[in-house]
């Protein structure tokens, strides 16, 4: 059972880490749909809450290229039915300055219910983002 629960995860983080960059690098409009509503992000010491909160904040920012060098996936258990915690680094080059910056970023996501009740997709509940 807990390998298939960490089988599960590392699938789900894969899917999560290529959708999340892919989507703030190429198609930043649309970033809100990955947050869940109740969802808080804290960008370099700099906490906001809410989606809208948080999209306005991302809309902000200039074309970015981010650069995975690794992540990392748990599942939390005892924190709701299946929780995860994503762990990420790499490196983020803004489209205004000549240098990229390393990061980090920390992701919890919850599960989210389909329609039919099953439990496929996650969306994240809390961001945590820091430069290195």
């Amino acid at each position: 059972m807990q390998s298939q629960l960490l089988d599960v995860s590392s699938r789900a983080a894969d899917l999560f880490v290529s959708t999340f960059y892919s989507t703030f690098d190429r198609q930043r409009h649309r970033i809100g749909q990955l947050y869940d509503a109740s969802a808080v992000l804290l960008w370099n010491g700099n906490p906001l809450a809410g989606i809208q909160e948080i999209e306005k904040r991302y809309l902000d920012f200039p074309i970015t290229d981010h650069d995975i060098i690794s992540y990392d996936c748990q599942p939390l258990v005892g924190h709701g039915e299946s929780d995860l915690l994503v762990v990420v680094s790499g490196n983020v080059k803004y489209a205004n300055e000549q240098r990229a910056k390393v990061f980090s970023q920390t992701f919890i996501l919850r599960p989210v219910a389909t329609q039919d009740g099953a439990k496929s997709n996650y969306a994240i509940s809390v961001d945590t983002f820091r430069f290195v």
